[in-house]
């Protein structure tokens, strides 16, 4: 499955104590949404309501799949991400190039290869605003009262489950021009192919990085690099 993070624009200016926060790194105001797909573009589980001002890993880090790992993941069983998120036992990102360096020829190659089903969540988020054109403005003003919120993330719901409806009966067919020109992420989205010793058990007390270091050695051992 892929992890990845979504913005939805909000069509009038909050007026609440925390608006500023709402201001997003694209779109005037907006929510942000972490969703996790599947290769179907089915939408396995989503996280909304955070400010379009905070960080994926953020919204990562507030979720159950975060929080308790061992009730979502098998021992063979992680997501794939951006660089957005930190590598995990369960999270396989891409490299992050720190700053003032260089990525690695290696690295980038990687970065190269786990981009390619980028375009499964880049689907996935594009069906879902397509299909459901309230999300690319929503129509509802944030204030103070906790229900003005709720009231968003429930069309939000009804939106995601209308979705998953429509891809279990197979209807995914939609025109290339309900997607969105832009991207809403800015990094690759990771994705592992094949079976290989990066699918074995991840110990508690393995670095974070383990699970990326095996499917480095996949790749390297598979001449892919």
């Amino acid at each position: 499955a892929v992890a990845d993070g979504t913005l939805f624009p909000l069509t009038y200016e909050p007026e609440s104590d925390d608006a500023p926060d709402y201001h997003g790194r694209k779109h005037q105001y907006s929510l942000t949404m972490m969703i996790v797909c599947d290769d179907k573009r089915m939408i396995r589980f989503y996280l909304a309501g955070f400010p379009g001002c905070v960080h994926d890993n953020r919204v990562y880090r507030n979720t159950p799949l975060f929080r308790s790992p061992q009730d979502y993941f098998g021992h063979s069983f992680y997501l794939l991400s951006d660089s957005a998120l930190t590598n995990s036992p369960t999270v396989v990102a891409s490299f992050k190039c720190a700053s003032g360096q260089r990525l690695t020829e290696e690295e980038e190659n990687f970065n190269t290869l786990l981009g390619k089903p980028r375009v499964i969540s880049e689907h996935t988020i594009g069906m879902l605003k397509g299909r459901f054109q309230i999300l690319k403005s929503l129509p509802m003003k944030i204030t103070n009262d906790k229900k003005s919120v709720k009231r968003i993330l429930r069309v939000i719901d009804c939106c995601v489950i209308l979705h998953n409806l429509l891809i279990d009966r197979g209807d995914d067919d939609i025109p290339d021009e309900w997607f969105d020109d832009e991207a809403d992420d800015y990094s690759d989205v990771g994705h592992v192919v094949g079976e290989y010793d990066m699918a074995g058990h991840i110990n508690e007390d393995d670095e974070n990085d383990e699970r990326r270091r095996r499917c480095l050695d996949y790749f390297r051992d598979m001449n892919m690099l």
